[in-house]
């Protein structure tokens, strides 16, 4: 007969809200990858300025925390639940643009 471990120890679940969260480890390569060099010297060619990688530091944060919220189970209060807004909205793509550099309006052909 097995015996089974401790709640504690057990993995925790995912529940239906957390469908839309990214993982800690994505979180956490995006936060790496944000720190590498290949990352800092093209923000620096574009921009002319360095990444900070506060938006990533942050979703890491956040997840960490969560995680660490719903081992305890104190995932479903008033807090976790706008650590879980903050996350999607750190984590969507709908404040980034889709181009680096703006288009130049067409040049109009004189008529004649």
């Amino acid at each position: 007969m097995e015996k089974e471990p401790p709640a504690a120890q057990q993995a925790p679940t995912a529940e239906a809200g957390d469908v839309n969260l990214p993982a800690c480890t994505s979180a956490f390569d995006a936060l790496w990858f944000c720190y590498s060099p290949v990352n800092q010297m093209k923000k620096y060619y574009r921009e002319g300025t360095y990444d900070d990688c506060d938006a990533h530091s942050r979703l890491f944060e956040l997840c960490m925390r969560l995680r660490y919220r719903e081992v305890n189970g104190k995932g479903n209060e008033v807090s976790s639940q706008d650590m879980r807004k903050e996350m999607l909205s750190l984590s969507s793509k709908a404040e980034r643009p889709d181009y680096v550099w703006k288009f130049k309006p067409l040049p109009t052909l004189p008529s004649g």
